[in-house]
């Protein structure tokens, strides 16, 4: 990366005079394309400017029909690739060393030019704002088949640091080189077998056992109040990711959320979402499905159903788990039975009331939730993919589930009283 000691931070390839690297073709911008540091990442952008991002494409060495990335990538320390913009094809080759330290000298020559432009004359400054070459990536429409992110294969994590229930670490975007935080709260896939057979079989972790079995112990290391708070951050989070990828479980409750001591036998629970074999597209989830108890009141109605039933089945989770909750009813309770209990319950858990509005346009969602959680939480990471604005007030004129607080706040179980 000799040409990152010009004298700008970034190194342009294109038609026009103001590019490092000069492709003499009509079909090719007056900067097609660029490699910078992203500003706060600091990983290696190729940086797409020509409209038809196609027209750029990039692979690891020996693998450009086969493996291909189309536009905006991370180019990950030490790999060398083949670069196609236009009819120009280019070997990217990094001098010989290990990774993180090539990393080190790019860096030093990123600061190098960013002092440099500090003392440079006006008239050699880059004419092109530089700000648009690092800024593409908060303008960049994503694809509607594409997660909003994807780790960069190769790339680094960063940790971030142990929280009281697991590990967090930053990992960096493989289009935009935004960083994200990475915490697992849904059960690994690990292979599959037979499908087809009349009994496919589909590997998983074996975990402890299931919510239902811990609540069920006489003893464990910690108190239900602390465990009730686990289970609300992490599964959260959890229905978060699902949200995101508009998937709706549609059957949350305790048998379905899996935990295992991450400490080794010192009451450091992690709790995985499992069981997905009732979810369903959002555009496909209409139809009830589910266990009774645990459903939100639209599943029983013939609506499109929203990755907000899951909210509903998790607040209903975490109540009947709480040690100072009155649920469910006493045996023989009908459906109404269920819902006035519900309701009961969030007026007494003032602050989890979002969680339990009848109405889904009302109801918090996963992202809201956590999100207030962390607004003042001093342990733990979020992975806040999709948060929306606040829910919108109660419709409902008189609704069972009344309560003076009909505002957004705090959802910390044990500090409900």
């Amino acid at each position: 990366m000799a040409a990152m000691r010009a004298l700008r931070r970034n190194v342009a390839c294109g038609r026009g005079s103001n590019a490092e690297i000069i492709l003499p073709e009509r079909s090719i911008s007056s900067v097609h394309a660029a490699f910078e540091i992203h500003p706060e990442t600091k990983v290696l952008l190729l940086s797409v400017r020509a409209t038809r991002i196609s027209s750029v494409v990039v692979a690891p060495s020996g693998s450009l029909h086969e493996e291909s990335v189309d536009g905006d990538c991370v180019l990950v320390f030490g790999q060398n690739y083949d670069l196609k913009i236009g009819p120009y094809l280019f070997s990217f080759l990094w001098r010989p060393g290990l990774p993180y330290i090539l990393e080190t000298l790019a860096l030093e020559e990123y600061k190098k030019a960013m002092e440099r432009e500090q003392y440079a004359r006006s008239r050699d400054l880059p004419t092109v704002d530089d700000s648009e070459l690092h800024t593409w990536h908060n303008t960049r429409i994503h694809t509607a088949n594409r997660p909003l992110f994807r780790e960069a294969p190769g790339a680094r994590r960063r940790g971030l640091g142990r929280g009281s229930y697991g590990s967090v670490f930053a990992a960096v975007d493989s289009i935009s080189g935004e960083a994200f935080a990475v915490k697992r709260n849904i059960i690994e896939f690990l292979q599959s077998d037979k499908w087809r057979s009349n009994n496919p079989e589909i590997w998983m972790p074996l975990r402890t056992g299931s919510l239902r079995d811990l609540v069920a112990l006489k003893e464990t290391l910690v108190t239900r109040d602390v465990i009730c708070d686990i289970v609300l951050e992490q599964m959260l989070s959890a229905l978060d990711c699902t949200a995101f990828n508009n998937i709706c479980h549609r059957d949350v409750k305790p048998e379905n959320i899996l935990y295992f001591d991450s400490s080794g036998g010192h009451g450091q629970y992690s709790f995985q979402l499992a069981d997905f074999g009732l979810a369903k597209n959002q555009q496909s989830a209409r139809h009830y499905g589910g266990t009774e108890m645990y459903s939100a009141p639209e599943m029983h109605l013939d609506v499109q159903q929203t990755p907000k039933v899951d909210v509903w089945s998790l607040f209903v989770t975490l109540i009947e788990i709480h040690p100072e909750t009155a649920f469910p009813p006493p045996p023989g309770f009908s459906r109404k039975d269920v819902f006035v209990a519900v309701q009961t319950a969030a007026h007494q858990h003032a602050r989890l009331t979002p969680m339990a509005r009848k109405d889904p346009e009302s109801r918090a969602s996963a992202a809201q939730m956590l999100m207030s959680y962390h607004s003042y939480s001093t342990t733990g990471y979020a992975v806040n993919l999709n948060i929306r604005p606040k829910p919108k007030p109660e419709l409902d004129p008189n609704p069972v589930w009344q309560t003076q607080q009909q505002g957004y706040s705090q959802p910390k179980l044990s500090a409900l009283r």
